[in-house]
C-alpha cells in the first residue's frame, strides 16, 4: 500500500548509527550469557569430592532433621566469614548470602581441622551407582567449583579430585598389581586435604613408574641383552661375509678400470712425444725456431742475456768504471779506461789510443783509416824471438788481459747465476704444470671409464660398511655393559649378605608413605579404635608384600636405611668437658721439652726480676721497620 501511495520512510543516518550500535551489545551480551551458562554447566556437572560431616560428633548432640540445613549454613556463614575476614574483603549484602549455599574457595583449608578431629570424612560411593552412602545422622558439604592451593594458585577441584582418585592406566586391571588402586583409594579417602592428596598421588605415580622402568631394566639386562648379544654377533658374520664379496667386486671393477686408464695414459703420452720431437733433425729444428727449447736461453752476439741490454745490469757497480759522485765523468785516464771497456769490437789498448787524435788533442786523420782487426794485426811489428824479452812480453800482455776481463768476469758470472735461477724457475713451473695436466687427464680417463656396475658395486661396498661399523659400536657398548653389570651383580652379591639383616629392620620410603595415608584413614562405624589399629596393620603388610613380590624389591628411604628399633644416642650436655679434652678438641697441643718458647716462660716464671739482655733492634725496609 505504501507503494501505491508513493510514501516513503527513511530515518536520519545518526539515528540509524545508534540503533546499530545499541543492538550489537545486546548480541554480544547475550552470547557471553550463554557461554558463561555452558561453562556453569559443565562446573556443575563435573564431579566434585564430597565432605561428610557427623552432626552428632559436631554439636555434641543428635539434631533433628529440621535442624540440619540450619547447621549447614550456620557452618557454611562461619568458613565464608573466616574467608572474608582473611581476605579484607567482607561486606555483607544481600548477594552474599546468595553464596552460603556453596563452600568457600578456602574450604579445603578450613576442613582440615574437622577431618584431624574425626568429625569430617570424605563420602564414599557405591559400586553400583554413583550416589554417596547413607550412614546415619551426617551432613553432605560439596567441594566448590575452584580451590586455593597451599602455592596460591586458585586450580580446578574436579581435575586434582580425577588425579588424585585414579591410579595409573597400566595397573588398572591387572590382577597382579591390584595392591595398587587399593592403595589410591585410601589415598584418596584418608583424612587429608585435597591439595596434600595430590600432591601424595604425584609422588607415588613417579614411584610406581620408576620400579616400573627399573624391572624393564632388569629384565632386559638379565635375559634380553644376553639374547640380543648373540644376534649381533650372527649379524656382524653375516655382514662381514657381505662387506669381503662386495670389496672383491669391486676391486676386480677398479683393477680393470685401472689398466684402462694406463693404457691410455701410454698411448697419450706416446702421442704427444711424437709431435714435439726434434730427433730428426734437430739442427734445422732449432735453426727454424720449431724447437722450443731453441731460443729460450740463448746470448746476443755480445754474450749479453735479455736482461743485460748493451752490457747494463741492475746491480752493476758504475761507480768503479768511472763514474764520479757527482753523476759526470773523472779524468781523461778514466774515459780512456771506460772507452777501452765500453768499446763496439772489444777492448782497445791503451798503447794505441794515441793514435786516434793528434797532439793538441784534436781528432787525428790518421783514425780515419784505420785498419780492421786483421789488418792491423799484420801491420803490428813483430816482437823480438829472444828468451827474456819473449817471457817478459807475455807476463806483461796476459797480466794486462786479466786486470781488463775482471770485470766483465764478474758480470757474466752474475748473469749467468741469475739465468740459472730463472731457468730453474721455469723448469720447476713447467713440471708442475705438467704434472697437474697428467692429473687432469689421469681424472677424466676415470671419469669416462667408470661403469655403472662398479659404481653400483661401491655403493654396495660402502653401505655395508658403514652398517658393519653401527653394528661392532653397538656390539662393543653391550658387550661393555654385560662385563660391568658381571662385576656388579658379584659385588652386589657379596654385600648383601651383610645387608639383608638390616633391610629387615629398615624403615623404607613405601612404609613412610603408607604410615602417612593408613595412619589417617578414618574409625569405621562400629569399629574400635584397636580393631582399627590391626586392620591397618594387616592392610601395611598386605601391602608391602604384594609390593615387592611384583616390583622385586622395596624402595629405599630417602635419608638412607635406619633402624628404628635402634635408639640414636643424645648427647649429655650437663657434663661439662675438662680443659685436656677441649684442647684435643679445639687441636691445641701442649709444648714438648725441646720446645724453646716453654724455656723461655720456665726462666721468666723462675727469675721475674731478672732483666733478659735484649739485643738492638734491627730495622728493615718493610712497614713498621722490623724485618722479623
Amino acid at each position: 500500500m505504501s507503494s501505491s501511495f508513493g510514501m516513503k520512510l527513511s530515518l536520519p543516518p545518526e539515528m540509524a548509527a545508534k540503533l546499530r550500535q545499541t543492538s550489537q551489545p545486546e548480541k554480544d551480551a547475550e552470547e557471553g550469557n550463554d557461554s558463561v551458562q555452558e561453562n556453569s554447566e559443565n562446573i556443575q556437572d563435573a564431579k566434585l569430592p564430597e565432605i561428610s560431616i557427623d552432626v552428632e560428633n559436631l554439636v555434641g548432640y543428635k539434631p533433628e532433621l529440621e535442624e540440619m540445613e540450619s547447621i549447614k549454613s550456620q557452618l557454611l556463614e562461619a568458613m565464608w566469614t573466616r574467608y572474608r575476614l582473611e581476605e579484607r574483603e567482607y561486606v555483607p549484602t544481600d548477594s552474599s548470602l546468595q553464596t552460603m549455599v556453596m563452600a568457600p574457595p578456602d574450604f579445603d583449608f578450613q576442613v582440615v581441622e574437622l577431618l584431624q578431629n574425626g568429625v569430617a570424612r570424605f563420602k564414599q560411593y557405591t559400586d553400583e551407582d554413583d550416589s554417596p552412602r547413607n550412614e546415619g545422622c551426617s551432613m553432605i558439604i560439596s567441594y566448590p567449583p575452584t580451590i586455593i592451593t597451599s602455592d596460591g594458585e586458585s586450580k580446578l577441584t574436579s581435575k586434582l579430585w580425577e588425579q588424585t582418585s585414579t591410579c595409573p592406566f597400566a595397573f588398572r586391571s591387572d590382577d597382579a598389581t591390584k595392591f595398587i588402586p587399593h592403595l589410591w583409594n585410601y589415598l584418596a579417602h584418608c583424612s587429608r586435604n585435597l591439595d596434600w592428596k595430590y600432591k601424595m598421588s604425584q609422588e607415588l605415580a613417579n614411584l610406581v613408574e620408576q620400579e616400573e622402568t627399573r624391572i624393564r631394566y632388569e629384565e632386559w639386562t638379565t635375559t634380553q641383552r644376553k639374547a640380543k648379544l648373540d644376534q649381533l654377533y650372527s649379524i656382524r658374520e653375516t655382514i662381514v661375509h657381505q662387506v669381503d664379496m662386495s670389496e672383491a667386486k669391486y676391486d676386480s671393477f677398479a683393477k680393470e678400470r685401472e689398466n684402462i686408464v694406463k693404457e691410455k695414459m701410454q698411448q697419450q703420452q706416446r702421442l704427444e712425444a711424437t709431435k714435439t720431437s726434434d730427433l730428426s733433425f734437430p739442427e734445422e729444428f732449432a735453426l727454424l725456431g720449431m724447437n722450443d727449447h731453441a731460443t729460450e736461453e740463448t746470448d746476443d752476439d755480445w754474450g749479453l742475456g735479455d736482461d743485460d741490454s748493451y752490457g747494463m745490469s741492475d746491480d752493476s757497480d758504475y761507480s768503479a768504471y768511472g763514474e764520479s759522485s757527482d753523476g759526470g765523468y773523472g779524468s781523461d785516464a778514466s774515459l780512456s779506461e771506460r772507452s777501452e771497456e765500453k768499446g763496439d769490437h772489444g777492448p782497445i789498448p791503451s798503447s794505441h789510443q794515441q793514435e786516434l787524435q793528434g797532439v793538441d788533442g784534436t781528432p787525428s786523420t790518421e783514425a780515419q783509416h784505420l785498419p780492421i782487426e786483421g789488418e792491423q794485426k799484420l801491420a803490428m811489428p813483430q816482437a823480438p824471438i829472444d828468451g827474456t824479452a819473449g817471457v817478459d812480453g807475455a807476463a806483461g800482455d796476459q797480466k794486462e788481459k786479466l786486470t781488463l776481463t775482471t770485470p766483465f768476469r764478474r758480470r757474466q758470472e752474475r748473469r749467468q747465476r741469475a739465468k740459472q735461477r730463472k731457468r730453474q724457475e721455469r723448469n720447476e713451473a713447467k713440471n708442475k704444470a705438467e704434472k697437474e695436466r697428467l692429473k687432469k687427464m689421469e681424472r677424466e680417463l676415470r671419469e669416462q671409464h667408470t661403469s655403472r656396475e662398479m659404481v653400483v658395486a661401491q655403493t654396495i661396498y660402502e653401505a655395508l660398511s658403514k652398517k658393519l661399523e653401527s653394528v661392532e659400536e653397538l656390539l662393543e657398548s653391550l658387550q661393555d655393559e654385560e662385563w660391568q653389570a658381571e662385576e656388579d651383580r658379584e659385588h652386589d652379591a657379596e654385600s648383601k649378605k651383610d645387608t639383608v639383616h638390616q633391610s629387615d629392620k629398615s624403615f623404607t620410603l613405601l612404609d613412610q608413605i603408607l604410615a602417612m595415608i593408613l595412619g589417617t584413614t578414618p574409625v569405621p562405624r562400629g569399629m574400635t579404635s584397636q580393631e582399627h589399629y590391626r586392620f591397618v596393620q594387616e592392610e601395611h603388610k598386605a601391602i608391602v608384600n604384594e609390593w615387592k613380590s611384583y616390583f622385586g624389591r622395596l624402595p629405599a628411604s630417602l635419608g638412607g636405611a635406619s633402624d628404628p628399633t635402634k635408639p640414636t644416642p643424645n648427647p649429655d650436655f650437663t657434663e661439662r668437658a675438662s680443659p685436656s679434652q677441649l684442647r684435643k678438641q679445639l687441636g691445641i697441643v701442649d709444648n714438648t721439652d725441646d720446645d724453646w718458647d716453654a724455656d723461655d716462660i720456665e726462666q721468666k716464671n723462675a727469675n721475674p726480676d731478672k732483666a733478659k739482655p735484649s739485643s738492638p733492634p734491627v730495622y728493615g725496609l718493610r712497614p713498621g721497620g722490623s724485618i722479623k
